[in-house]
């Protein structure tokens, strides 16, 4: 229920190559500029994940754990509908249960919320809902979010100030904002 932005984290990250980083994109069908992440349809699904697929082996057979993981994540990537929203779901669940990371996952289309007239009224009422005191955003929503909104509800806001820290990769040298790296949460 959240509108899909073009050239977005929603259907691509960065992973590296060898020649250093590649942006994985999942196409998407064609889209108006108020389409919502949860309408979205992944543009000839098979030809378009069997690339994926294939960019992760040829990018990352070399790795530690690459074996672990592999045929899990080929076998959740081609069990996907052509929703992308679902492919997205089904993505974060595996990395939660890789990470062990132990936490409800809600998504926001399936709760009975406002939907509010903006993205501060949206994430306010997601936060109400959900008996939440505070809203952590990344470090654009200091753009658009109405701080003084989530003050009077009683919401504190938190913005993301996340320095990364470098750490080992393939190849030489270190490329920030790459996709998550399992294997190091074992």
């Amino acid at each position: 229920d959240v509108q899909f932005k073009k050239n977005n984290y929603i259907n691509r990250v960065k992973i590296r190559n060898q020649v250093g980083e590649l942006w994985l994109t999942v196409p998407v069908s064609s889209f108006s500029s108020t389409e919502k992440i949860n309408n979205m349809r992944i543009h000839d699904k098979d030809k378009s994940l069997k690339k994926v697929v294939n960019n992760i082996k040829a990018s990352y057979s070399g790795a530690d754990y690459f074996k672990d993981y592999i045929d899990e994540l080929e076998n959740l990537i081609f069990s996907a509908t052509d929703s992308l929203a679902e492919l997205n779901k089904k993505t974060i669940i595996f990395l939660m249960d890789q990470f062990e990371i132990d936490t409800d996952l809600v998504i926001s289309s399936s709760i009975d919320i406002l939907k509010g007239n903006g993205p501060s009224d949206l994430n306010m009422d997601i936060v109400k809902h959900l008996n939440g005191e505070r809203y952590l955003s990344g470090v654009h929503g200091k753009e658009y979010l109405e701080i003084d909104k989530f003050s009077r509800n009683g919401i504190a806001v938190d913005f993301q100030n996340y320095k990364v820290k470098p750490y080992e990769q393939l190849g030489s040298g270190f490329i920030s904002g790459l996709s998550s790296q399992i294997g190091r949460a074992h």
